[in-house]
């Protein structure tokens, strides 16, 4: 569904998104939030794009770098990978964000950060 929506190949699809895998137990299908939702790649950087004028609000979304968890804001602009030792105060102080702004833009660690996913990005910016 993905690919046709925006007019890329599925091969173009798993080319910038090679976490996504091919079977419902890995990839895409095991990132999906409980309504259906992931947020993959689908025009890789420094490929031109078409623009029109709108006088209505548009809000940029950037692409994650690495697999999210669920509950990771839909809205955002910037994102970390968690590697050994992170914790979500230590991300948080070194995007400069508070901890209350982290907890809410990645609901799916927890309100105590027992749920921290090594290796999956998480939301530093709005």
């Amino acid at each position: 569904m993905v690919p046709q929506l925006f007019g890329i190949t599925v091969a173009e699809l798993t080319r910038l998104n090679p976490w996504i895998g091919s079977d419902c137990d890995t990839g895409i299908w095991s990132q999906m939030t409980s309504d259906g939702y992931e947020q993959v790649c689908v025009l890789a950087s420094g490929t031109p794009t078409s623009t029109t004028s709108s006088t209505v609000p548009t809000t940029t979304v950037v692409a994650p770098p690495a697999p999210t968890q669920p509950g990771a804001s839909k809205n955002c602009k910037k994102w970390h990978t968690v590697v050994s030792g992170d914790g979500c105060w230590s991300i948080a102080t070194a995007a400069g964000i508070s901890l209350d702004d982290f907890y809410r833009m990645n609901t799916g660690v927890g309100s105590d950060c027992g749920a921290l996913w090594l290796g999956y990005a998480v939301c530093v910016g709005e």
